[in-house]
């Protein structure tokens, strides 16, 4: 579930997208139906480019996300796609 499409990755003012990948800190893209990282619609909701949708620091202590797996993890909110990105981080 993504609340809105402003969340892309923007690197007009700071920091480097190739530097990112060079220091393996990509931790989430968004991919089409083959696995894909994709900028599409639907697929990526926000256009981001090559599906960037997760970064996480050199130690690994802190990584941020523009989906919110928090709105789709229970059959209560009709969805439980998320479930699944919150249960990986508690196991």
């Amino acid at each position: 579930v993504v609340a809105h499409g402003e969340g892309y990755a923007n690197f007009t003012q700071k920091g480097s997208y190739q530097e990112l990948v060079k220091q393996q800190l990509v931790s989430l893209r968004y991919t089409d139906h083959a696995g894909q990282p994709t900028e599409r619609y639907p697929y990526n909701p926000n256009g981001s480019m090559e599906g960037l949708t997760s970064v996480t620091t050199q130690n690994g202590r802190f990584t941020i996300m523009m989906p919110h797996p928090e709105r789709a993890a229970d059959k209560e909110l009709f969805n439980e796609d998320g479930k699944f990105i919150l249960e990986s981080i508690l196991n």
